[in-house]
């Protein structure tokens, strides 16, 4: 979790980031604390969920300083009725009845289950020091979409990298070939899930963030170059960065583009290298006139995979 937050924070300094999260247990507030999210967008099929979101909104609102998990308890415990949905001028009450214990990972909460008191399960808390707090409370307020879902939105993206939290779900009762298709338009879409369901390591495959930096990159009409042995890539999802796309050497680059998008020229290249960097300078010696702009996109130099090279033109 710590490792994925800090990639996204490192994309979210360079290219939109949006968060789509179920309410539940709140546990994307660890997101929120970390990322400076572009948008929040929040689901639960439980409408007292977002009763809940918002009281403890309310509560951080009044004083960062203290804890809002435990006035939220407070509140809950004290009058259950006013976190349900009522209409003006109705008379609601609500509370456990005389055998509603909540039988949760061997210990009984008789709250009601709107949120594990801290007494009771003090490992499932929301703990921020109160820098935190008011870190999370600002990104709230900037980026909180304040729409009401009640299952998984589909989204126009436009653009954004999108990060999915499905809390507690596993991917046999929400599966990714589900989400994936109701964000249109994204640099790409992680989805995360809790560590006792899933160890997430398909959320730190390297290339969404990689597309989501590359597209923040480009400007205007884009042309991706792809090295000859990516040539398997065109025409896929992985080609869907910029407007057209081509191998390296095999063709005129178009000349109504206004960015050049080179995709790991250098480092994939499988036979002579000086070859291959003859063929690159040839390329960005004979640029058309109207680009504007070359983005060079390498393997990291610390990675398994690269070579320390210079260009020289």
């Amino acid at each position: 979790m710590e490792r994925i937050c800090r990639y996204l924070q490192q994309v979210a300094a360079e290219h939109p980031v949006s968060l789509v999260s179920v309410i539940g247990g709140s546990y994307f507030l660890d997101f929120v604390a970390a990322v400076d999210f572009t948008r929040i967008i929040l689901f639960d099929k439980n409408v007292a969920e977002f009763s809940k979101i918002c009281a403890f909104c309310d509560i951080l609102s009044r004083d960062p300083a203290a804890d809002p998990v435990g006035g939220l308890e407070q509140e809950i415990l004290a009058a259950p009725e006013r976190l349900l949905p009522s209409l003006p001028s109705s008379n609601l009450s609500a509370g456990p009845g005389p055998e509603s214990d909540w039988k949760f990972e061997g210990r009984s909460e008789p709250a009601f289950p709107l949120v594990l008191r801290q007494g009771n399960f003090p490992e499932y808390a929301w703990s921020a020091n109160e820098e935190e707090r008011r870190r999370t409370l600002a990104n709230l307020r900037r980026a909180l979409a304040k729409d009401v879902y009640l299952e998984e939105p589909e989204v126009d993206a436009d653009g954004h990298l999108v990060v999915v939290f499905c809390s507690n779900a596993n991917s046999s009762d929400f599966p990714d070939y589900y989400i994936r298709p109701r964000f249109q338009n994204a640099a790409g879409v992680l989805i995360v899930r809790s560590i006792v369901v899933n160890n997430n390591e398909a959320a730190l495959d390297p290339h969404p963030y990689w597309e989501a930096i590359a597209r923040s990159q480009c400007t205007g009409r884009s042309h991706q170059l792809w090295a000859p042995e990516d040539r398997f890539c065109l025409d896929t999802p992985l080609d869907e960065t910029t407007d057209t796309s081509s191998i390296l050497g095999e063709e005129a680059l178009p000349g109504e583009a206004d960015t050049l998008l080179c995709h790991i020229l250098s480092g994939k290249c499988g036979g002579s290298f000086t070859g291959r960097f003859v063929l690159i300078r040839q390329t960005l010696l004979t640029l058309p006139v109207n680009y504007k702009r070359v983005v060079i996109a390498e393997f990291r130099p610390e990675g398994p995979a690269a070579r320390r090279l210079q260009f020289g033109f």
